[in-house]
């Protein structure tokens, strides 16, 4: 984690104060063959967009949190080009460095003041900056530009920004290489967000007495399950993680006379299960702040981890690992929602205000295995034909739309080529299921 910390010592009677901002680069947003887009604006591709953590504390204590996405077309410079290009700034060749330059605005930047009180003796100061555009992430009506959040810190020495831009640089270039942070080393709570699970907790609390779910009419799907149910071990004590109100995985659970314990994070969902099914025991608790250690034999999740962003589903498996016996099965059922592009993490899911992402299959299943935690065993699409067809037919069917209100908008006789609606594109949206082995 990139860190830069200022120190006020005591004076007068004043405690001293200590200033700490810290920067944790999550990875990469998306690939290059994704595009990247927010609210009302869109660039390039995904690949040159990270998901940050920028925190603010003061004597340890946490006082601002916030994820952002961090754009800057000079990831495609080397490691080494950056570090040369930070040496220039450190030896005065240039008076400034930092990332970031194009929407998302997220700027990170370490600038040298130079103020002339005389041509002979001027005065250097140092100044760190972070400027979150949050107008570009949440503010739907107001769109990028329109809100920021900065994070400034002045009288700073030269060595403190030069090294923590040293371990962004270090950072960013493993996020291009595909590493990224392992949960088991931070801080616990660290990478608490309030604002998501207090978001998604209302979306599905609203929601909780219509909403329903019918995984298993899809039989691709029931076929995965089956296999993952039969290697569970006879009388298990099994993880619903994300389980809403229960319907239809918990009674297939009871069923193989499973014990069963469900997780959620909304109290209205669960308020549901525990009518429906009072064999089974249920948690108030979202998957990424599970705290059993070891204590179940397999453990399944739909809908739900793989519908977390980055920083939150990485921290849901690690407590996936942490809550499973070695040697445990995991179950997961998601949607790519969007294979051609990636962004607006807050916008309207299930018909409320969301903080959510979408993974590929490929993705999920490196995810899974990132930092040895789990082995895959099987990973599939369980796209039906029939299913497929619906989704081509939507896709017609919008194309078709769009082809026609761009007709109306021209000119009367303005030659426009209509759309091959015979060939839909390969990156339709498509349902996925991963059976995988916790590691020992």
């Amino acid at each position: 984690m990139a860190k830069i910390e200022k120190l006020q010592p005591e004076t007068d009677g004043r405690p001293a104060m200590l200033e700490c901002v810290e920067v944790r680069a999550w990875g990469m947003t998306g690939t290059d063959k994704q595009e990247f887009v927010l609210q009302s604006g869109g660039n390039f591709n995904a690949e040159w967009n990270i998901l940050l953590e920028i925190i603010y504390s003061v004597n340890g204590a946490q006082l601002f949190y916030t994820r952002n996405f961090l754009h800057h077309m000079a990831f495609e410079r080397s490691k080494q080009d950056q570090i040369e290009h930070l040496e220039n700034f450190r030896q005065g060749q240039i008076n400034g460095f930092g990332f970031g330059d194009m929407f998302p605005e997220t700027g990170i930047s370490f600038i040298r003041i130079i103020t002339d009180n005389s041509p002979d003796d001027p005065y250097i100061n140092y100044k760190f900056e972070i400027s979150a555009d949050v107008g570009a992430v949440f503010s739907s009506g107001m769109g990028p530009g329109g809100s920021f959040i900065k994070i400034v810190m002045k009288e700073l020495a030269l060595g403190e920004g030069v090294a923590f831009m040293q371990t962004l640089i270090e950072e960013i270039d493993g996020c291009l290489a595909g590493k990224h942070p392992d949960p088991a080393e931070l801080a616990p709570a660290s990478s608490c967000w309030p604002f998501a699970q207090q978001l998604n907790r209302r979306a599905y609390d609203a929601i909780a007495t219509d909403y329903q779910e019918d995984y298993f009419d899809n039989p691709l799907l029931g076929a995965i399950f089956a296999e993952w149910l039969a290697g569970l071990p006879r009388g298990g004590h099994i993880l619903d993680a994300g389980c809403g109100h229960g319907d239809p995985v918990i009674p297939r659970l009871l069923k193989k006379g499973l014990r069963v314990t469900g997780s959620d994070l909304s109290g209205e969902m669960l308020k549901r299960a525990r009518q429906a099914f009072p064999q089974a025991v249920f948690i108030n608790t979202a998957i990424n702040e599970l705290q059993d250690q070891a204590e179940f034999d397999g453990a399944c999740s739909f809908s739900s981890l793989l519908y977390l962003d980055p920083v939150d589903a990485r921290q849901g498996i690690y407590r996936l690992y942490q809550a499973l016996k070695p040697g445990a099965l995991l179950f997961l059922y998601a949607y790519d929602l969007h294979p051609g592009w990636r962004g607006n993490p807050y916008d309207v899911q299930i018909g409320q205000w969301m903080w959510s992402w979408t993974y590929s299959l490929n993705e999920a299943a490196a995810m899974l295995e990132d930092h040895s935690r789990f082995r895959v065993l099987e990973s599939r699409s369980v796209l039906t034909d029939e299913r497929r067809e619906q989704a081509n037919a939507r896709w017609r069917d919008a194309e078709r739309r769009r082809y026609e209100e761009l007709v109306a908008s021209l000119p009367p006789g303005t030659d426009v080529a209509a759309p091959n609606f015979a060939n839909p594109p390969a990156n339709l949206p498509y349902p996925y299921a991963i059976l995988a082995q916790r590691n020992t």
